[in-house]
């Protein structure tokens, strides 16, 4: 991240690992996971760095990873692990509070992972295992609801549009940046499905997504294989132009 005087400031130091970052609603803080008093929990820092890192919410009996705040900021989702090892990978909530309870949102014999709220918060993408293979499904957020299925045949790492119209994801087969058109008004209905770029040059993290649209939906910024940056610029012309319209 910059700094005022445009020079990169590093944001986090304590713990072995800190990563899956993530911003609050209005882009003051970012969140992120880190080890740093032990099992993964999930702690925010001023983007500015006007003050210290704080706790946003821990469990002393799990691992949590991929936190992302609810639009209205009252909420945490996150991806939680019974041990290191990440086993047993289920989807949960709380408020961003320490003495808040977490609620269960999804909780099954398979590996669910990758949250990703739509724009308004009605919506929650994710990745699941059920089928034997990684797949990018929605559900209704909070609940209940059942599910559909976006991706066909593999997919990780979902990304809304801030459009709330479409889902990106990455194909689980071919490395391809899959991008699919929904419509949620009454009820979800992916109307289709387009690859947009050959994913090889993305840094693939089955846990969390190395790439994000810009606000305007108009870029795509990725890490590189490599360790590079890499941007994509006039995203939705380009999927314009490839939809004939």
């Amino acid at each position: 991240m910059k700094g005022l005087e445009e020079t990169f400031a590093r944001l986090t130091f304590e713990g072995a690992a800190n990563r899956y970052p993530f911003w609050n609603p209005d882009g003051s803080e970012v969140g992120f996971t880190s080890d740093r008093d032990g099992l993964p929990a999930l702690y925010a820092r001023p983007a500015d760095l006007s003050s210290e890192t704080r706790l946003l919410f821990a469990d002393p009996d799990y691992a949590l990873h991929e936190g992302s705040w609810t639009p209205d900021g009252r909420r945490l989702v996150y991806r939680r692990g019974s041990t290191l090892t990440n086993d047993m990978l289920d989807l949960w909530q709380a408020a961003p509070d320490l003495d808040s309870a977490a609620t269960v949102i999804l909780e099954t014999p398979a590996t669910e992972q990758n949250p990703s709220l739509s724009p308004d918060g009605r919506w929650l993408a994710y990745v699941s295992d059920e089928s034997g293979q990684s797949e990018v499904y929605v559900r209704p957020f909070p609940g209940p609801g059942g599910r559909s299925q976006v991706s066909t045949d593999g997919g990780v790492n979902p990304v809304w549009a801030h459009n709330g119209r479409e889902i990106c994801y990455l194909s689980d087969g071919p490395r391809y940046l899959m991008v699919a058109s929904v419509r949620t008004d009454p009820d979800l209905i992916v109307e289709s499905r387009e690859p947009l770029f050959r994913g090889d040059v993305y840094d693939t993290n089955l846990n969390h997504p190395s790439w994000d649209l810009s606000p305007n939906d108009q870029r795509i910024l990725a890490v590189g294989g490599v360790r590079r940056y890499i941007l994509v610029q006039n995203f939705s012309e380009e999927l314009r132009q490839r939809r004939g319209n």
